[in-house]
């Protein structure tokens, strides 16, 4: 057999110096003959070959022989000296019929040295990019900037988030930048740790030689190579696949590893990028061209199209879309079943179908792994490789639908399992990409995505505790929410701070009044979540779940009057904001009078006549809202308490305002603009709720406008919006329909008018109540009856104030009127509009919604003129009475409005003196607003 010159080579943990014939490590040396030499230059030009029989016999030599990869010795003396070294027990095997063994691999090295020129001519292979990258162009960007700078990088998060599409696609985009390219490695169909070397090898096509394969030695046959190596599904041999990487690290200067995996290794190095869900529509975002945008609508499109290229969304299906993504979490392995399901289901039933999502989405690729075929099959996974402990505490923790803490966790987890215990498992659980730790928060706290967390009730279901989990959970809700007394009075910050209990209240609240749950919890838990209800904006919630509450309540389950008050204070305010049946609002109104009275608490006694008032202003009672009002200074005044006084005033200002008493109106708005300050402890937020100074400000800046003061009537309107949004959504509503609508329609600036409109429309649907979206019909039809557009206007605003009126709730009910007849005559239904204004007038008269009632005198002269020309005498009479009436008030846009009708009425009778005579008075009072719609009019006509 001819000689090969071997240079040098690597046997296992021993190196061959073939000059002096000898294997060396750490101090055991092996002398070899040239038979072995030949041997050894044999299994190095064919790494992995087995030798056929007739010429393994010509090989033998004194003892060494090669059998299927092994190098076997026999000589005593070498045995013996293997058997007694140090690394006997690690690379020598003891083979039945063989004796001692090499157990190893045989690599050609360049002059002794790792890696040089004449490493395996490493090339790449990636598995086919994806056709495109749907909502990950930034975590893209973010991840090629990470494997430039760093040796490991490790993608990780739960299962279907995309790690291996998105470690794919940085694969393609940056293997350009390494000489030996990118290679990908699938572990998950790996069932043994100790099978990893090996995969890894046999991805990256080297041909090592042994009965066993080790990180280091693939590392080693990598050497200098300039390459990046993919590990895919790491999770399932995590330990295997740290000691590779890290392996990589130590031995491979040139090399990079990019991992996916549901756990991260935790090796020196390593960063860890985790990847998120794709962006899916905000709750209440039903504009179709912003949901399109989220990552999530895109990729559940882009799938739609690819099963069905005909395939075209309709407007109609944006809200369920929309659901669909929220309700899987944008996870895209998710949506992808999703997207096979409404191929033939539609979006609808797809949706209303998602609270069994796990037979509903079955639907995966053929070619996908086994455990990416079904949504529950990808969650097995992940939960069949947990301890027992930690599955149980997963299963524990889906009670929660939000976020937790660490008392939380303590208070429904495994009885007996507490402190560092608890928090190893919670951590463990984030690592492996089950819980999520919550941003945002000051105090740690984490959740379950919420197929997660479906996925983990089912089992908590099947464990047989779910019964006593949920009590548990309710148990420790009610000890959050209840203050140490009912009677104590919450603060601002205590909103807050519950607030963010609001999923898990309603879980609690769900398992109280369920068969197998606890009354005395609910209704104890209801009655102290209500105020934080209300501050919420969630008033519908809050009407539907008391209303339960004092449904069940009966003779066996008596409540203490500070209980029972709350409850009744609450759904008073519940009933009056989303215009529940009037007589039954009064009699909920009067019964938390009675209770408060007999509580015999002036803060008690305030609030409720802050809500008899509120409900007196909506039920459009304006002269007995005053008195109201009134009643609320003098118990402010007996209290001797300054801050409630100047709430006070903003009662006062807004019912003065409302009765066309304007100056002094403006005098108690502006007293109380100017020198409220809330107090520090946020009472007010909780006695009444709402922003007072914002909306007090709204209510100046239409007092200001009525006075004339249109350009500072605008700059208040501005700052009463500005105030309100850090405040309320219902704040926000009243100040916009109060101040920001009225204020932008007085000065002519529709744009403006139309934006506010448009706001509202968004709010009304969020805050789910009928009295928002009456104000925004009627608020709309004003617009489109300004623009002209009679007849949707009028529609509009027909069927808002049908609706009001049939609930009894009638805010605001005679200035609509007017809008209403103007939209009646631009449609030329003369009798109609005559009826509706003197409808308005009657209304305005008997309720005293006199701010408006210039104009409704105003609006009929126009009407009467519009349906006979002989009409003209009767006309100018109104013209004439509608600025006496504003005179009087002091409302001089009113009165210049009146003073431009029987102007121009004067103008078309040929009477220009007339004309002048009567609008230039007028006209000469006004400082300011010259800009304006009805100022530019007026002076055009007196150019003119």
């Amino acid at each position: 057999m001819q000689r090969r010159a071997l240079g040098s080579l690597r046997f296992g943990p021993f190196e061959l110096s073939s000059r002096e014939r000898v294997l060396r490590r750490e101090g055991l040396e092996i002398r070899l003959g040239s038979r072995a030499l030949d041997i050894l230059a044999y299994l190095a030009e064919r790494p992995g070959d087995v030798i056929p029989k007739k010429e393994l016999l010509d090989h033998v030599w004194s003892g060494v022989i090669v059998e299927e990869g092994s190098l076997r010795v026999h000589v005593a003396a070498i045995r013996k000296a293997l058997r007694d070294g140090q690394f006997g027990n690690r690379y020598i095997a003891n083979i039945k019929g063989r004796g001692y063994s090499f157990v190893g691999t045989v690599v050609r090295l360049e002059d002794g040295k790792d890696g040089g020129s004449n490493s395996p001519n490493f090339r790449g292979r990636l598995p086919t990019r994806p056709l495109m990258l749907i909502g990950r162009e930034a975590a893209a960007r973010l991840l090629r900037d990470l494997v430039s700078a760093y040796r490991v990088v490790t993608l990780t998060g739960p299962g279907g988030i995309g790690k291996s599409t998105l470690a794919i696609e940085i694969g393609h985009d940056i293997r350009g930048g390494f000489q030996g390219g990118g290679w990908f490695v699938e572990l998950a169909s790996l069932s043994d740790e100790d099978l990893v070397p090996s995969a890894v090898a046999s991805a990256l096509g080297l041909k090592l030689m042994g009965g066993s394969i080790s990180a280091e030695i693939v590392a080693r046959a990598i050497g200098g190579a300039n390459l990046l190596l993919i590990l895919d599904n790491c999770e399932h041999v995590i330990g295997a696949a740290a000691k590779l990487a890290e392996a990589v690290v130590r031995f491979c200067p040139r090399a990079s590893v990019l991992a996916t995996s549901r756990e991260v290794l935790r090796i020196d190095g390593e960063q860890v990028y985790r990847v998120p869900p794709l962006g899916v529509p905000e709750v209440g975002q039903e504009d179709a061209e912003q949901v399109l945008r989220c990552g999530a609508v895109a990729l559940l499109m882009a799938r739609m199209r690819a099963l069905d290229s005909a395939f075209s969304s309709a407007a109609h299906d944006t809200p369920s879309i929309a659901a669909i993504c929220r309700q899987l979490d944008g996870i895209p392995l998710a949506i992808e079943f999703a997207a096979a399901r409404a191929a033939t289901h539609g979006f609808r039933r797809v949706a209303a179908g998602l609270g069994d999502r796990f037979r509903l989405l079955t639907s995966g690729r053929r070619t996908a792994l086994p455990r990416h075929q079904t949504l529950r099959a990808a969650l097995d996974w992940s939960y069949e490789l947990l301890p027992p402990d930690e599955q149980r505490l997963l299963c524990h923790l889906a009670i929660f639908p939000g976020a937790f803490t660490f008392e939380a966790a303590e208070a429904v987890g495994a009885l007996g399992v507490t402190g560092d215990v608890i928090i190893d498992q919670i951590s463990s659980l984030v690592a492996k990409s089950l819980v999520t730790a919550d941003e945002g928060d000051s105090a740690p706290r984490w959740r379950l995505l919420e197929t997660i967390r479906a996925y983990a009730l089912q089992k908590l279901a099947e464990s047989g505790e779910y019964l006593a989990t949920a009590r548990r959970h309710a148990e420790h809700v009610q000890a959050i929410i209840i203050p140490p007394t009912t009677e104590a009075v919450l603060t601002v910050h205590d909103l807050v701070r519950l607030g963010r209990e609001l999923d898990n209240v309603r879980v609690a609240l769900d398992w109280s009044f369920s068969p197998d749950g606890d009354v005395a919890v609910g209704v104890a838990l209801a009655a102290a979540f209500s105020p934080v209800w209300i501050h919420l904006s969630l008033i519908g919630e809050c009407r539907t779940r008391v209303e339960q509450v004092l449904g069940i309540v009966g003779s066996h389950l008596q409540l203490t009057q500070a209980l029972e008050y709350r409850l009744i204070m609450a759904l008073g305010v519940a009933l009056t904001l989303t215009l529940g049946p009037i007589r039954h609002t009064r009699e909920v109104i009067a019964k938390a009078r009675q209770l408060a009275v007999a509580i015999d608490d002036k803060e008690v006694l305030l609030r409720t006549l802050w809500a008899q008032w509120s409900m007196e202003l909506i039920t459009g009672e304006y002269g007995v809202a005053l008195g109201t009002a009134q009643q609320f200074t003098e118990l402010a005044r007996r209290k001797g308490d300054d801050d409630s006084m100047l709430v006070s005033n903003r009662f006062l200002g807004t019912s003065m305002l409302l009765v066309g008493e304007l100056n002094d109106a403006r005098h108690c708005l502006e007293r109380m603009v100017n020198h409220y300050i809330a107090p520090p402890s946020g009472s007010h937020t909780v006695l009444f709720h709402f922003g007072q100074r914002a909306m007090a400000r709204a209510d100046l800046a239409r007092v200001l406008a009525l006075q004339g003061y249109l350009d500072r009537a605008k700059q208040v309107a501005k700052l009463s919006l500005e105030e309100a949004r850090d405040a309320d959504k219902v704040t926000f509503c009243w100040v916009s329909l109060n101040g920001a609508f009225p204020v932008a329609f007085m000065n002519g600036d529709l744009a403006a008018a139309d934006e506010v409109a448009a706001t509202m429309s968004n709010l009304a649907t969020s805050l789910d109540s009928p009295l928002w979206k009456i104000f925004e019909s009627c608020w709309k039809g004003k617009l489109l009856i300004a623009r002209r557009e009679f007849s949707q206007g009028s529609m509009l605003l027909q069927e808002a104030l049908d609706l009001c009126g049939r609930g009894g709730w009638r805010v605001s009910n005679a200035a609509f009127l007017g809008d209403l007849a103007c939209g009646l005559a631009g449609l030329e239904r003369f009798d109609e509009a005559i009826a509706t204004v003197d409808r308005a007038l009657v209304r305005a008269e008997g309720s005293r919604e006199r701010w408006c009632q210039a104009e409704l005198i105003r609006i009929k002269g126009e009407v009467l003129l519009q349906q006979r020309p002989e009409n003209e005498a009767l006309a100018e009479d109104r013209f004439l009475a509608a600025i006496e009436f504003a005179r009087t008030q002091g409302a001089i846009f009113w009165e210049l409005r009146a003073a431009l009708s029987a102007a121009r009425l004067r103008v078309n009778q040929k009477n220009r003196a007339g004309a002048a005579q009567i609008l230039e008075p007028v006209y000469n009072r006004f400082s300011e607003g010259f800009d304006t719609a009805d100022m530019l009019a007026a002076k055009q006509l007196l150019d003119g």
